[in-house]
């Protein structure tokens, strides 16, 4: 194993500390790269340029992953059609009520259905803080795409329409930061939101049939689901407002379903949870559909 660290105008000490330690590493051979023009996917095609070995590992520095990850990892490549293979984005401690709920989260929209994705080759993101690729695909794809948001997204895509197969390991775990207040939520949440449209755009020509499940029913599912951030108050306001003429009845009946629906996603949650082993996390679920509102608004 080789590790590139690519410093992107960083304003702390990851350059010394990166240094001394590759330097004190007997077995750790690695470089330590300046990219000074800002930019992620700037960063990570100046990296990618000094990689020689057959597989690439990106992982964020904000992310720690567990001893065994590059080993489970570099297994899923044994198959020739495997392109990229990822695991679970975890939150790196659940000490605040927002670690708690990216918890679920992840449970819910990684562990669970992304990882279904797996059986229609269907996976539409391998989350950029753990992510192997085969290097000579990224060069054929000429890296990462610039001037984006959603860079993950984006070569996650691009792979399945090469052909090759994306494999979500729930076993392959990594252990990343999550925002510490509201106010950086809603800016992560803003950026996947455009991240979203920016990826959308680049892969339009996926929705045909041709390109199976995903282009015909998952990838534009996903096109609808970036829109319902700002569809979600308007149709809500407009149901009130078709209720309103037969009264607090039928208002009344309208709230009663959308609060069964929600019992029912919390069930499903719970038994989510239970089956990953966090027990402990079943008492949270009482604040998961706030947080829900909250990143969808």
């Amino acid at each position: 194993c080789r590790v590139v660290v690519v410093d992107n105008t960083s304003r702390d000490d990851t350059v010394a500390v990166a240094t001394r330690h590759l330097r004190r590493s007997p077995t750790l051979r690695g470089d330590v790269l300046m990219c000074g023009e800002p930019g992620k996917s700037r960063a990570l095609n100046m990296g990618l340029l000094q990689i020689t070995e057959d597989l690439v590992l990106r992982v964020d520095a904000d992310t720690i992953i567990d001893e065994d990850a590059i080993r489970l990892l570099v297994a899923h490549f044994a198959a020739e059609g495997v392109g990229a293979a990822g695991g679970l984005p975890l939150p790196n401690g659940t000490t605040t009520w927002i670690s708690r709920m990216r918890l679920i989260e992840v449970q819910l929209n990684v562990a669970i259905r992304r990882v279904a994705h797996n059986a229609v080759q269907s996976v539409m993101c391998l989350p950029g803080n753990v992510a192997m690729y085969r290097r000579d695909l990224l060069a054929q794809l000429d890296g990462f795409a610039e001037g984006i948001n959603g860079e993950d997204t984006d070569i996650t895509l691009r792979i399945a329409r090469s052909g090759l197969r994306i494999v979500v390991d729930p076993q392959v775990r990594a252990r990343t930061a999550v925002p510490a207040t509201l106010g950086e939520l809603r800016e992560q949440r803003t950026r996947w939101a455009r991240a979203g449209y920016h990826v959308a755009s680049r892969n339009r020509g996926l929705i045909r049939f041709a390109e199976g499940p995903m282009g015909f029913w998952y990838f534009p599912l996903g096109i609808v689901a970036i829109h319902l951030r700002v569809l979600l108050l308007p149709l809500l306001v407009g149901m009130v407002a078709a209720a309103a003429p037969a009264g607090g009845v039928r208002i009344a009946e309208s709230f009663d379903l959308i609060a069964a629906a929600t019992v029912a996603r919390l069930v499903v949650a719970a038994v989510v949870l239970v089956a990953a082993g966090q027990w402990r996390a079943v008492p949270w679920l009482a604040g998961y559909i706030p947080f829900r509102l909250i990143v969808l608004f």
